[in-house]
């Protein structure tokens, strides 16, 4: 009998630390993506991946959905290269911090002059994650 309940405790244990696991880690989408290959040479099709997912997807992921009409891309850099970045290779591991892309988004109509605590530089800003696979760039990330 007792065998029998330390096996139960064991398989809750592997069931729970599976669970766990399946968690996708926060910053990313949908967990770390998989079918990575290396950057490309240059950063052709960014811009029009991330204004895609600023379109389709992150419309869903806000409550207010007009406030980023007038989006823009303002910076590109390597991931290894963006401070903040070391919980990616944590998560996901050295490859995705390797061979992905941080692009910092720009929303105009949420940075209001007449705001009257001041600018919201935090709230008009955000940087999206892309990394390249066979099939195209994918934001897999936000931060």
């Amino acid at each position: 009998m007792a065998k029998l309940a330390v096996a139960a405790a064991l398989a809750a244990t592997l069931v729970a630390a599976a669970t766990a696991s399946a968690t996708p880690p926060p910053g990313t989408l949908a967990g770390c993506p998989s079918g990575v290959v290396s950057l490309p040479p240059t950063t052709r099709g960014v811009v029009s991946a991330v204004q895609q997912f600023v379109r389709t997807t992150l419309p869903k992921l806000t409550p207010h959905p007009a406030d980023l009409a007038g989006a823009r891309v303002q910076s590109i850099v390597r991931v290894t290269r963006w401070k903040p970045s070391g919980w990616i290779k944590t998560e996901c591991g050295v490859r995705l911090w390797r061979d992905s892309l941080a692009v910092g988004v720009y929303f105009p109509k949420v940075d209001k002059p007449h705001n009257p605590v001041g600018r919201c530089n935090a709230c008009a800003h955000i940087v999206v994650l892309l990394a390249h696979t066979r099939a195209g760039w994918i934001v897999w990330g936000r931060y």
